[in-house]
């Protein structure tokens, strides 16, 4: 597998001029940075990494013959479960198969991977799905072009001696963004619990791992985590405060215009290695090695990890054929419209997805 990381320098003017709508959080304090909680997270590293060429708009397109591979890089924000389809492509050769020479690239989380398509040193991401909507609502050039995982789910943990939700007041509590699903249904449950909006802190720290070490560290009270971490963070002795389990487009194959348009092999190949990977890893005869790939990137013990596949296929969270329901695209436009994200109060689902990549797949039998 080609995996690095890169520098988030590299992405700091994209990411200021196309994210900048999506970073406030009108219903309390401003939240703090990363840096505030001196969270150590290994994403944070490298920031001497070589910065990414910049796109030459006058050099010929990248698809190859059809007897080369097609490079794809792909940005991820973490070493996370939901992106097994990933994993499970480039461990168990399905991207070679199809014609694609993958490199996976991890950052610094959801908003830098916007960044990374949105400046075409990335062809492929998958950031949490609604701030991606949220950025192309303000002029990011990028577009779904392929489904991944269906639901949003998310653990609130607290610390080892967590005695109830009331301990909260007063505390601080780390989530990936301001604006992002998780954190608003999070500020949502705890105010059903009588914690109000302006009784705590959130801190936005980037990614599930960062997160699980500030609240080792107690730098926080409580984190909102995604699998494996929140399912590592329980195993570990710190305690469940409460799940989240929505429906929505909680993370898809998103690509830039650049890529889809100018590159429509490329896309395909991609998609069709997807398409194999996710109906591999849903079969029951192949959970063990889903498990051993799960082990390997995201570095959980095997027990941690095997809860995690096993929690995400009873869910039914993933989806197979890169289907992009456009059901649960509306229920995600929808959640931002009364977040004020997205403007239209009646959206339309073509105008944030594209189903070309897919429809030239069945097209092509």
């Amino acid at each position: 597998m080609k995996v690095r990381r890169r520098s988030a320098l590299a992405l700091v003017t994209v990411l200021t001029l196309v994210l900048a709508a999506c970073g406030g959080d009108d219903d309390g304090a401003e939240p703090d940075t990363a840096e505030d909680v001196e969270a150590p997270g290994e994403e944070a590293e490298d920031t001497e990494a070589e910065e990414p060429e910049e796109a030459d708009d006058d050099a010929p397109s990248e698809d190859a013959s059809d007897d080369g591979p097609e490079a794809v890089t792909i940005a991820l924000p973490a070493r996370a479960a939901p992106f097994l389809d990933v994993f499970v492509a480039d461990a168990e050769g399905f991207f070679e198969d199809n014609g694609v020479d993958a490199e996976i690239v991890f950052t610094p989380g959801p908003a830098a991977t916007i960044a990374a398509m949105a400046g075409d040193s990335a062809d492929v991401g998958l950031p949490f799905t609604e701030q991606a909507l949220a950025a192309m609502e303000v002029g990011a050039p990028l577009k779904i072009f392929g489904g991944e995982f269906n639901r949003v789910l998310g653990t609130l943990v607290a610390g080892e001696d967590f005695g109830g939700i009331d301990e909260l007041r007063g505390s601080r509590i780390a989530s990936s963004a301001p604006d992002d699903v998780l954190t608003l249904l999070t500020a949502q449950r705890l105010e059903e619990e009588g914690i109000e909006r302006g009784e705590y802190d959130f801190i936005i720290v980037p990614s599930s791992e960062q997160r699980y070490q500030s609240l080792q560290t107690g730098a926080v009270g409580a984190s909102v985590l995604v699998a494996p971490r929140d399912v590592q963070a329980i195993e570990d002795g710190f305690q469940l405060v409460f799940e989240i389990a929505e429906p929505g487009i909680f993370i898809a194959h998103i690509g830039s215009d650049r890529f889809i348009e100018e590159r429509p092999e490329a896309a395909q190949r991609y998609l069709r290695a997807i398409q194999d990977a996710q109906e591999w890893m849903i079969q029951s005869e192949n959970r063990d090695r889903a498990v051993e790939i799960l082990v390997e990137i995201t570095e959980v013990d095997p027990d941690v990890a095997e809860l995690t596949y096993d929690a995400y296929i009873d869910a039914d969270a993933w989806v197979t054929g890169a289907e992009i329901v456009e059901e649960e695209l509306r229920t995600t436009l929808q959640f931002l419209v009364t977040t004020g994200k997205i403007f239209s109060d009646d959206p339309d689902a073509n105008d944030y997805a594209t189903w070309s990549v897919l429809d030239a797949i069945e097209g092509s039998g």
